[in-house]
Formats: structure tokens, sequence, C-alpha cells
């Protein structure tokens, strides 16, 4: 799943990711503020916010839970807001590919379920400038790109570095 906002301007911003397990769209106020579209085929399930506040109260483990939930949230946020307004295509690049790392296994290949152009709308560049960064990473031997949706990681080590 992806969650985004569309702008007047017919522009669209990508604020996320979603795979197997995870929990999105929770939201401060009453109304969504964003669109949630799969990415892949998916099941949704989807909860009352009132049932859910409802059992809080009773589950202690349901209340830490969503507090534990809710903290890692506002770090995903504040990291890609940093990265959105300050990094470069190339730490850009790496920030995404080590965070769809981090999603799946221990494996270097990384499986890419979305498009180049939702990776240029989740990182405010165009898909231009993905396809030459990833290009690049490929010929300075940090990623090899076996097909369009695969991505090995070569140099991990490279890659947090271009990110820190």
């Amino acid at each position: 799943m992806r969650t985004c906002r569309h702008l007047s301007d017919g522009q669209r911003q990508i604020d996320g990711f979603y795979h197997p397990g995870d929990v999105f769209g929770i939201e401060a106020g009453t109304a969504h503020c964003l669109t949630a579209e799969a990415v892949t085929d998916c099941t949704v399930i989807a909860y009352r916010r009132r049932s859910l506040e409802a059992m809080m109260p009773e589950d202690n483990r349901l209340s830490q839970w969503f507090f534990s939930h809710s903290m890692t949230c506002m770090a995903r946020v504040r990291e890609h807001s940093l990265l959105w307004r300050h990094g470069s295509a190339a730490q850009k690049v790496a920030a995404f590919l080590l965070e769809m790392a981090e999603q799946g296994e221990s494996d270097p290949a990384v499986e890419l379920p979305m498009g180049r152009q939702d990776i240029a709308d989740y990182l405010g560049l165009t898909i231009e400038t993905v396809c030459r960064t990833l290009s690049r990473m490929g010929k300075e031997g940090m990623i090899t790109l076996p097909s369009s949706r695969r991505v090995v990681l070569q140099d991990r080590a490279t890659l947090w570095e271009l990110n820190s």
C-alpha cells in the first residue's frame, strides 16, 4: 500500500509505503487527509477508531503497542521530512533502498513492489533523477539491478555512508 496526497496542480506526494502486517491510516482528527492505494494485490482490514479507543483502557498491551507504534511513526516522518528537504538525490535513493531492505529479510536483494514514479514521488525527485541515480549507483558497484523491481544491495556500507 502507499498513502499519498494529490495536490491541486496534479502532483502527487507519497507519504509512505506499507508492507504486510503494517498499520496505517491512523489520523489525529476525524478526517483522513491521505489516500491509501494498493501497489500490489492486498487485503486491508479496517478497524473503527472508536472501537480501538474503547479497548485501550482495558488492554494495557494494546495501549503500549499503540504508543510504541505512534512513536515509530513520528520518527519515520521526521526522518523522511529531513531527507526530503536537505538530502541530495543519491542520499534520498540510498535512504529509500535501505528503508526497503529493512522491511525484507537479511537477503541483499530488495524486491520493490512500486515503480520508479512512485519512488520519485516519495522522495520529491523526478523519475529521470531516480533512474539516473540508480544507474550511477550500479556503475559505482553499490547495487545491481537484475530487473526494474529487484535491486541487489552490493555495498551497504557505502549506502549507509551516503545516508548519514
